[in-house]
């Protein structure tokens, strides 16, 4: 909890929140999608070069 001390009268107060560790949580995330489907893309590649020659 966080206290705040105001002026009498009228006062408007902002709150924001930012997430510690989001922009590397997105950055590993897109790493680990890339990977993936390049991962994905080779052993298809493979597959299908095994199948032209046999």
């Amino acid at each position: 909890m966080m206290g705040v001390q105001l002026p009498k009268g009228h006062a408007t107060v902002k709150l924001a929140y930012k997430v510690p560790g989001l922009t590397a949580g997105i950055l590993a995330s897109l790493i680990g999608l890339i990977g993936f489907a390049w991962t994905q893309w080779r052993t298809r590649r493979r597959l299908h070069n095994q199948q032209s020659v046999d």
